[in-house]
Parts: structure tokens; C-alpha cells; sequence
């Protein structure tokens, strides 16, 4: 028996190391990964869109090349772009009444928006306007098509307003023109209030204010390539009292706020006969992505019996930045209580 004892406890520890080389190595484990997308899209773009002398007084000249400005009529223009139908997965115009803006547009200007555009008052409405409101009244708009190989006319001369989805919707969203009302349920007067709060008729307002307008004579000052300088020709006054007008038009063409940090004139540089009347602006101005601002300033000289002073030069300072950007959060861990 002891020796049969003896071959069982060696078989037994012969399995038991066969089992620990099979096992006893294996270790629980969790292999964890982490995921993400990021994505940088960003452009600053501020600078000088426009500047001129805009008038000047009798006693006054300005050595720069006059240009005619013709006559202008505010009108709010909408983008229009191919929308989908949900009802039958058509392409639709649709008015992108959200982001309409008014616009000076002259008579050359006003006279590209050559094209009718009819969205009749129905179940098919909403689908017509961005905002998803729907038009109680038909609706007519004056359309300048930028995409004719998109948009066609019926033989009515009215734009078509719906087109079969040939490409799985890849051109949804696709700007293909702009408009302004014209009609709202038959009337063309400014006074009209659609429903919809973002639809003003402006069309028939815009021509007569054309029609009505003259003519105007500015000197355009010379924009650095970079449009973060404008140069106005020389100023000479003969009276006292005299006066010049200079404006200043300014754009945000980037994606981010444009605030303005500071807004100065170099004062030391004009003598003190010279007289500036400069707006009141601060730090709350802001130019969102888009926008313009127009800013417009006199000098005019001493209303003393004789004056005189040597050419000199003035300088309009504007600096616009971003946004601030708070602080990043250092990278680090934590070990909660249970």
C-alpha cells in the first residue's frame, strides 16, 4: 500500500503542475480605447470694403479722381437654395428667409432679379421657406438665377419650382440664386406684414427709390492691396469753415466676432486750426461674420479771420480682434471615494 500510495501522490503532483503550466499563467485584462473626431475650420478676414471722400463744403477741394455714383434702392435680398421634399424626395427652391439682407442695390443691380418666382399658398409650403413657415398668401418673388444649368423656366416665364433628385441629394443646400418679394398675396407695398416675420416686400419700394434718387459724385480713396489701409487724396481748405467728409466701410469676410479694440486719431499730426468730428464708437462693437460697418468722420479748418499751415497728414487708427478664449484645462486624474 505504501508504494501504490507513493505512485498516486506523484500521479497527482504530475497533474497538478500540468494544470499550473495550463493556468496558472492566465491573467485577467481589459484593453480600453478611446475614440474621437476633431476637425479646424477657421478664417480671420477684416479689412477696408470701401473709403472715400464722400462731400466737401464750398473753400474745400480734393485732389482725387471723381466717380458717379448712380442712385440705389434698399431691398432685402434672400439666398434661394435646393431644398428636398419630403413628400415625394423632389427638389424644391426654397427661400432661405433666415438669412435675408438688405442690400443698396442700383438700377443695373436691381434689374439682374429679371425672374418670376411663384410659391403658391398650400400644402407643399413649408418645404418653400428655410424657417419651415408657412406662407398664408401666394407669393411672388423677383429671382437673379446664378445656376442656370439648375433652374429652368416654364414656358409661362415663371422659374420652376421643383426638380426630380437625380443625385441622392447631394446638391442639397446648393445656393442657386437670389431673391426679393415682390408680391404678397397680390400687394407690392413695404407696408405689408406677412406672417412670416423674416418676409419684407421690398421689391416695388427699392425701384421707385431709384427712380426717385440722383446722382452723387465720390472721390474713392487708394485701398492697400491687403485692405488693411486706405490712402484719400490731399485736402485743400481756401475759407474758413470749410469742410471734408470721409468715409469708411469696414467687412468682416472671416468666420469669428470682429471686436474693435481700439479707435484713435493721430491728433499730434494736424495742427490746431484743424477741427475732427469723429463718431462715438467702444469696445460693444462688434462685426459678426458678414457684416459691415460704415463710419464716417469730418475735418473741417478754423473759422478764423486768416489761417495757414504747412501740408500735413492725419491717420485713422482701427484695430478689430477675436474673441477672448478662456484658459485650457490642465490634463490630469482623479480617484473618486467609494
Amino acid at each position: 500500500m505504501k508504494r501504490r500510495s507513493r505512485i498516486l501522490a506523484a500521479l497527482t503532483a504530475g497533474v497538478m503542475a500540468a494544470g499550473a503550466m495550463c493556468f496558472g499563467f492566465a491573467q485577467w485584462s481589459t484593453s480600453l480605447a478611446l475614440q474621437g473626431t476633431v476637425s479646424a475650420s477657421g478664417k480671420w478676414d477684416v479689412g477696408i470694403s470701401k473709403a472715400e471722400v464722400t462731400s466737401f463744403s464750398t473753400g474745400a477741394a480734393v485732389d482725387a479722381d471723381p466717380v458717379t455714383v448712380a442712385p440705389t434702392g434698399n431691398a432685402v435680398v434672400y439666398p434661394v437654395k435646393l431644398a428636398i421634399r419630403d413628400m415625394d424626395n423632389w427638389y424644391v427652391l426654397q427661400i432661405d428667409d433666415v438669412n435675408g439682407a438688405e442690400q443698396g442695390l442700383n438700377a443695373t443691380e436691381l434689374n439682374e432679379y429679371a425672374d418670376r418666382l411663384s410659391l403658391s399658398y398650400g400644402s407643399a409650403s413649408p418645404w418653400y421657406y428655410a424657417s419651415g413657415i408657412k406662407a398664408e398668401k401666394t407669393t411672388t418673388f423677383m429671382m437673379k438665377i446664378t445656376d442656370p444649368d439648375i433652374v429652368t423656366i416654364h414656358q409661362n416665364g415663371l422659374v420652376n419650382q421643383s426638380y426630380q433628385n437625380t443625385d441622392d441629394g447631394a446638391s442639397a443646400g446648393k445656393v442657386v440664386g437670389y431673391a426679393i418679394l415682390r408680391l404678397w398675396g397680390g400687394s407690392s407695398s413695404i407696408q405689408v406684414k406677412p406672417n412670416n416675420e423674416y418676409l419684407k416686400v421690398t421689391y416695388q419700394a427699392a425701384k421707385e427709390e431709384i427712380q426717385q434718387g440722383e446722382a452723387y459724385t465720390v472721390y474713392p480713396a487708394v485701398i492697400g492691396d491687403d485692405k488693411t489701409s486706405a490712402t484719400y487724396g490731399p485736402a485743400t481748405f481756401s475759407l474758413p469753415g470749410a469742410w471734408v467728409q470721409y468715409s469708411v466701410t469696414v467687412t468682416n469676410q472671416g468666420t469669428a466676432n470682429a471686436n474693435l479694440r481700439d479707435y484713435r486719431l493721430d491728433v499730434d499730426q494736424l495742427d490746431e486750426i484743424y477741427h475732427v468730428d469723429m463718431p462715438e464708437l467702444g469696445e460693444d462693437e462688434v462685426l459678426k461674420p458678414g457684416e459691415s460697418c460704415t463710419m464716417t468722420f469730418v475735418i473741417s479748418v478754423d473759422s478764423s479771420e486768416s489761417f495757414e499751415a504747412a501740408t500735413q497728414s492725419f491717420t485713422v487708427y482701427l484695430t478689430y480682434g477675436q474673441d477672448g478664449v478662456e484658459a485650457a484645462p490642465t490634463a490630469g486624474h482623479t480617484h473618486p471615494a467609494a
